[in-house]
């Protein structure tokens, strides 16, 4: 919203014009020229306000939300707010990768990882079963189209295809 100390000395000069002959701004039709010629001044002075596509961005890119918040310098009701009304879902931050063979796994926890691929929550598990496991931070932006990743929510296995392919292709038989 503009202030009144902020507008061009144009916009009150036919803003003026418009009250003299009127007695009010109200009272103008809205088709007159000086009011149609004030507000496109006002709107061609107001800068769009890109907040809302850089959440966009970094959400989409697997930061999360304090993350947002620290490099945006917002608030988290702020972004949550961006976040609802652009029906934006975040994406996790994965900590640990499974190798075997061709196949990379990226999870949020050693424990998801080990149930997505059906054994008991143990590392020795994984490993009798000749996946590698080490912990490797990655964000959703740094994960390779191709590599396969867990959701923690559902512990299910997708696949990356694209930076907005996140819980678009699932897999089901990761060994076929």
């Amino acid at each position: 919203m503009k202030v009144w100390w902020a507008m061009d000395s144009r916009i009150l000069e036919l803003l003026h014009q418009v009250e003299l002959e009127y007695g009010s701004v109200a009272k103008c039709p809205d088709d007159d020229q000086r009011l149609l010629e004030a507000r496109s001044i006002l709107l061609a002075k107001e800068k769009p306000d890109d907040t809302t596509e850089k959440v966009k961005a970094l959400i989409i890119k697997g930061y999360s939300l304090n993350e947002v918040c620290k490099k945006l310098k917002l608030g988290i009701a702020k972004l949550n707010k961006i976040k609802e009304q652009n029906q934006l879902l975040t994406r996790p931050q994965f900590r640990y990768v499974a190798t075997k063979g061709k196949y990379r796994i990226h999870g949020a926890n050693m424990a998801s990882i080990a149930r997505a691929l059906g054994y008991k929550t143990r590392l020795s598990a994984i490993k009798s079963n000749g996946w590698l496991l080490w912990a490797e931070r990655r964000r959703w932006e740094q994960i390779d189209d191709g590599e396969y990743y867990i959701d923690p929510d559902e512990e299910n296995i997708y696949v990356k295809r694209g930076i907005d392919s996140y819980r678009k292709h699932r897999i089901y038989n990761l060994m076929e």
